[in-house]
């Protein structure tokens, strides 16, 4: 074996090192997202589902912040958004605020439970957990999965 072959299979081997270890280091940096998202929402339905009998203002739910870029709202049985930080969706069901929602609300909606789904939009890839709380209402918590959640 020449010199320059064994040069090419170097370079070639260090290139798939490369790769595998970047794809090991996305894949594992976004499974750390998902765990510290999961987290989050569980102390935020937990939060929620505390003040629902209280004489607490339920606005407080709008001022979450999950990881960089994510947030929680409320939805009513039927999907109708009660509160959310962007005021000008309050009042409009969630599939007509937002298309990129549609498919996993309706699929949470028919299984009538807690889901957990995994979508893109934007360009990006989200995670949205749907919480149905005891009085009916959905506490709704989303968040982008990019850069450092």
């Amino acid at each position: 074996m020449d010199n320059s072959f064994k040069k090419i299979i170097i370079i070639i081997t260090v290139i798939l090192v490369s790769i595998t270890a970047f794809i090991f280091k996305t894949t594992n940096d976004k499974a750390k997202s998902i765990d510290r998202f999961e987290l989050e929402v569980m102390a935020i339905n937990d939060d929620y589902e505390q003040h629902l009998n209280s004489k607490v203002d339920l606005e407080f739910v709008s001022y979450y912040k999950m990881g960089n870029s994510g947030y929680s709202f409320v939805l009513d049985k039927q999907g109708v958004i009660l509160i959310h930080p962007h005021e000008d969706t309050i009042g409009l069901h969630l599939s007509d605020a937002f298309e990129s929602y549609k498919d996993s609300y309706d699929e949470f909606s028919y299984q009538n439970n807690n889901t957990m789904s995994l979508d893109e939009a934007y360009g990006n890839d989200y995670i949205t957990f749907y919480y149905r709380a005891s009085d009916g209402s959905i506490l709704v918590s989303t968040a982008a999965l990019k850069g450092n959640y």
